[in-house]
């Protein structure tokens, strides 16, 4: 893995895991993360009953679409139907882009980090 394409981290405060992504990945990047993420969600769910994440994906570029199948994919396998997801993005054309590829039901696409966390606070 590239060092600078994702760090994840905890926000014990919120009950939530903060993923920070970057640049341009390749498929094995993808289940890397995909990977690392279903870790924590799962750890999540054994204290909290649910897991909750704030992906940050403004320093990301496009994906092939590989890669974006991959995440996909891997999103509905390690998503339960009480988890929560919210992505935020910089652009309307591609948090159009990702909410149709997406369970609106666990997962939300938003423009700020403010409106991904009172989302994931409410939910």
């Amino acid at each position: 893995m590239a060092p600078e394409a994702f760090v994840l981290e905890r926000d014990a405060r919120q009950r939530i895991i903060v993923a920070t992504v970057r640049g341009f990945w390749s498929p094995a990047i993808a289940d890397e993360y995909v990977e690392a993420m279903g870790i924590l969600m799962a750890q999540d769910r054994q204290s909290y009953g649910r897991a909750k994440a704030l992906i940050d994906r403004r320093s990301s570029v496009v994906q092939t679409s590989e890669t974006v199948e991959r995440l996909r994919l891997g999103a509905a396998r390690i998503c339960q139907p009480a988890d929560r997801m919210a992505i935020v993005v910089e652009s309307a054309l591609l948090k159009k882009q990702i909410r149709r590829s997406y369970d609106p039901g666990t997962v939300n696409v938003f423009l700020s980090i403010e409106n991904a966390r009172e989302w994931l606070s409410n939910t």
